[in-house]
């Protein structure tokens, strides 16, 4: 199983809470802007290499900082003490919710069956996307798209 790099969503979150006037509306457009980012073919590592592979838990940490990171900065730029900034916050993390809404299935065997319907319905739009397209096991176009979607994204967030 295998799932995008977080920054994507992540700024998603954040372009979405800057130019969606409705803060509610807005939580939802983000929660659900995962889904449209990760049918867009991509590679990444797979989430069970994260506690095997050094590398790998290294690059989701760099990853996880630097989301974190964005987040925090535009949020600032808006003024810790306006609504925005909170929107930010809250857009940028419902953005990456649908996967850490995947850690108690993976890493704590959790097999309810919320947390496994949660996984099949992830896995559709996720995986079997990716397995249909030329870019399936390709690194290179894989994290090629990924970075098109956040140059998009930064582009749409400061236009």
């Amino acid at each position: 199983m295998k799932l995008m790099f977080l920054t994507p969503h992540a700024v998603a979150g954040i372009v979405i809470a800057a130019k969606i006037q409705n803060p509610f509306l807005a939580i939802i457009l983000a929660f659900f802007s995962h889904f449209v980012l990760d049918a867009i073919p991509h590679w990444t590592t797979s989430i069970t290499n994260l506690l095997r592979d050094k590398k790998a838990f290294v690059v989701l940490l760099i990853d996880s900082f630097l989301s974190l990171g964005l987040g925090l900065f535009f949020a600032f730029r808006e003024g810790f003490s306006t609504s925005k900034f909170w929107l930010i916050l809250i857009c940028a993390g419902m953005a990456i919710l649908p996967d850490a809404m995947r850690i108690p299935f993976y890493f704590f065997h959790c097999r309810s069956r919320f947390f496994q319907g949660w996984e099949n319905i992830h896995i559709s739009i996720d995986q079997d996307v990716r397995r249909n397209t030329l870019f399936f096991g390709k690194k290179t176009f894989g994290i090629l798209t990924q970075m098109l979607a956040i140059l998009l994204l930064f582009w749409l967030l400061l236009s």
